[in-house]
């Protein structure tokens, strides 16, 4: 690509698994160039020769963007993202998308959410909007049993990512001191609740999961058990019409 020679764009960062995906994040260096329209080219006909030298490889080009919260929901595209909670001090993005979403915001094996986080340098979570906010509700409930604790460390907690009681937990003691001016003391007593019921409500989600999993796979079985049903019923029906077809045809002769 000439742009990219002459450094009019450029490739700010890459993630791939050779023989399957790869994800380049492009910018512009001259606001007249769509960066990532100039690698695609016109009807994809530049993206599509690289393509096709790398046998098939599929390849996603990513706007660059400086925004850490912009970059990763464009990383996953072609998942639309809903909201993104950043925790600096856990490295982690936490995504949220539609149900609908899901599954492509994670890809076939995690391989769209898996290079999404080498191309960003994120942990990137990926939660449906129900999951996000049973994890601020259980949050809530958990350390509203706290004496001292106000509504506005909620809020507090939500701006640095932290949006679970296995979150509290995990950033422990020192953020909440040093980010959000808690007492020390009071802090302590927040992180040591935390931890006794973070295993409890990740067991909980866990089990949740697996009957939700569970629940789709009997749907889907017994979808496809009627459907298979249907379709011997129209069967053995078109078969009754052909045998009476050949018994009026023996009866004329």
């Amino acid at each position: 690509m000439p742009e990219v020679g002459e450094r009019v764009i450029e490739m700010k960062a890459m993630a791939r698994e050779a023989g399957y995906r790869t994800k380049v994040a492009v910018s512009s260096i001259d606001s007249r160039v769509d960066a990532v329209g100039a690698c695609v080219g016109v009807r994809g006909s530049r993206i599509k020769n690289i393509v096709d030298e790398l046998g098939g490889e599929k390849i996603d080009i990513v706007r660059w963007n400086e925004s850490s919260q912009i970059l990763i929901g464009n990383s996953l595209k072609p998942a639309e993202v809903q909201e993104t909670a950043l925790c600096f001090e856990l490295n982690r993005a936490t995504v949220v998308v539609a149900e609908d979403q899901l599954s492509l915001a994670i890809g076939k094996r995690g391989q769209n959410v898996r290079l999404a986080a080498r191309l960003t340098g994120w942990d990137i979570d990926i939660l449906t909007p129900a999951e996000y906010n049973k994890g601020l509700d259980d949050m809530e409930k958990v350390l509203r049993t706290i004496e001292g604790v106000e509504d506005l460390l909620f809020s507090k907690l939500i701006a640095i990512g932290v949006i679970s009681v296995m979150d509290v937990e995990e950033v422990g003691v020192e953020p909440l001191v040093n980010e959000l001016d808690l007492e020390r003391e009071l802090a302590e007593r927040i992180v040591t609740v935390a931890s006794e019921n973070a295993k409890r409500i990740a067991e909980e989600m866990q089990a949740a999961k697996e009957a939700a999993k569970q629940a789709k796979a009997e749907a889907e079985a017994e979808a496809e058990g009627e459907a298979a049903v249907a379709s011997t019923v129209v069967e053995g029906a078109e078969g009754e019409i052909g045998t009476e077809g050949e018994i009026g045809a023996e009866g004329e002769d």
